[in-house]
């Protein structure tokens, strides 16, 4: 199915730079782009009327938390450092604790967030220590980002406020991570490929502190 996008302003690359065209279209075949231009004047099944509207490329979102986001949303952009509990993001005398089958909604938020603002692909780390692989892959693979998804490891840790650092524990979680987590993931994404168009990778993401 061609579909034809009349928009206001147009972000395209010319192979050199990039250019802003205003009254510009894009014209894609399915999912791929096949023309950007001033004009078109080949036939097409769809018509979309963005002249009021900015099309760009999607963006790339390179560190995301999924199902933490939207707790903290609102509290870190706003608070001291020191007003709230480290790493969690929200005020020190909330002892209120997420229970485990809110992973799900988190992370739907956050993909309605990210999907809203543009981002197309999106590097998430740590969805699957929450949530496993299997709801992370199935959740991704249907909302059409494409998706670089790890479970997080770290070496470095806070108590009482100071950075303390073990490496023991993090080349145990990134032992864990390589060998269990790669095998559950290939296995999830690959019962999912036909649903998500295998969008979803699976690198290596060591948390930083």
């Amino acid at each position: 199915m061609v579909t034809r996008v009349d928009a206001g302003f147009v972000v395209g690359f010319d192979g050199v730079s990039h250019r802003i065209l205003r009254d510009g279209v894009v014209v894609f075949d399915g999912d791929r782009v096949v023309h950007v231009g001033k004009s078109y004047s080949g036939a097409v099944d769809e018509v979309i009327d963005a002249r009021r509207q900015l099309v760009i490329p999607g963006f790339v979102d390179l560190h995301c938390h999924m199902t933490q986001s939207p707790l903290s949303m609102g509290t870190k952009e706003d608070l001291p450092r020191d007003a709230r509990v480290p790493g969690a993001g929200t005020l020190s005398a909330n002892r209120w604790v997420p229970e485990p089958w809110m992973g799900g909604a988190l992370a739907r938020s956050s993909v309605w967030e990210l999907l809203r603002s543009g981002v197309t692909t999106v590097v998430e780390l740590g969805a699957p220590d929450w949530l496993g692989y299997k709801e992370s892959v199935e959740l991704l693979g249907g909302s059409g980002l494409r998706t670089y998804l790890s479970a997080g490891y770290r070496s470095g840790v806070r108590v009482d406020g100071e950075l303390k650092h073990d490496n023991e524990m993090g080349f145990k979680q990134m032992q864990k991570h390589t060998v269990t987590y790669h095998a559950k993931f290939v296995t999830h994404n690959a019962k999912q490929r036909g649903r998500g168009g295998g969008r979803a990778t699976n690198p290596q993401n060591p948390f930083s502190s």
